[in-house]
């Protein structure tokens, strides 16, 4: 019974995805004093990932005009025409997002809706209209194997200051483990062996 047992453990934890170094995106590299004039910036580099912006605009904000995470936080606007900002690996590999923190910024120009187009390595895409407001916690289901994420304000014109901030990143191996493998055939030579002696 306790092979059984085993050997169903072993299964199990083949099927299990071996998680590697989670991190959190929080845009502390360059921290900003609260209520600064946040300057202007072209891409955004932090903990290993790329923030691009089509135009080559976006911020570092801290509590300014209305928008606060509690730190500092990375900010697009439309102000010079459209502005999706892509965020990727710098060097090219797949991530998964699990959560994030959203809100609005720049009360009277603040975006009320953001559209997040995940598009996974493999091919597709997966995509969801956030409603924002004050900053708040997201979680994200199915958000995994990602090439890269687009974040687009679908709020309409004078409607497209939004930041993120706090992203829960990480990466997934959904290959099993060659140590479970090895494991597994142990556990069936063993299996067939105790069969072959009490025969």
């Amino acid at each position: 019974m306790k092979l059984y047992r085993s050997l169903f453990l072993l299964v199990a934890l083949s099927f299990t995805p071996a998680f590697a170094s989670a991190t959190i995106i929080t845009f502390e590299e360059s921290p900003k004093v609260a209520g600064a004039t946040p300057p202007d910036e072209t891409d955004v580099i932090s903990n290993g990932f790329l923030f691009d912006a089509l135009i080559d605009h976006s911020h570092l904000v801290n509590n300014y005009m209305g928008g606060d995470s509690g730190s500092t936080f990375f900010g697009a606007d439309d102000f010079a025409g459209l502005n999706t900002v892509t965020m990727t690996t710098v060097g090219g590999g797949s991530f998964d997002i699990f959560n994030l923190d959203l809100g609005n910024w720049f009360t009277g120009q603040e975006s009320t809706s953001l559209r997040l187009t995940g598009f996974y390595s493999g091919g597709g895409s997966i995509s969801t209209d956030i409603g924002l407001g004050t900053f708040s916690t997201y979680n994200l289901f199915g958000w995994v194997n990602l090439s890269s994420v687009v974040f687009d304000s679908i709020a309409g014109a004078e409607k497209e200051y939004w930041g993120v901030d706090n992203i829960n990143v990480g990466n997934s191996v959904p290959e099993p483990a060659s140590l479970t493998l090895f494991g597994l055939g142990l556990l069936g030579m063993s299996f067939f062996r105790r069969r072959l002696n009490n025969a």
